[in-house]
């Protein structure tokens, strides 16, 4: 079945899809061969379609709001241990 990513609605999905393309398109032993033109995401020149540039633009978003909450849930638990530590300490 045909998966339309253009209509998922969150975001964060689309960060996986993108990073797998990111994995495929760098990566040391699976050679990148090109694009498929005349496609949904690139045309005939074998540009970026709008809907492809919309779908990296989501998931380029979803990443920076992704790491910014990692990065959040990381300072907290860092935090967290912190004061436990103090708190034991002081016992």
């Amino acid at each position: 079945a045909a998966v339309n990513l253009e209509e998922w609605e969150d975001d964060k999905h689309l960060m996986s899809v993108y990073d797998w393309s990111q994995f495929y398109e760098k990566h040391e032993t699976y050679q990148f061969m090109g694009v498929l033109i005349n496609s949904k995401y690139y045309d005939e020149n074998g540009e970026e379609t709008d809907v492809r540039k919309d779908i990296v633009e989501r998931a380029s978003k979803a990443k920076i709001i992704a790491d910014k909450e990692k990065e959040a849930r990381k300072k907290a638990r860092l935090e967290k241990r912190k004061a436990d530590r103090e708190k034991n300490m002081k016992k």
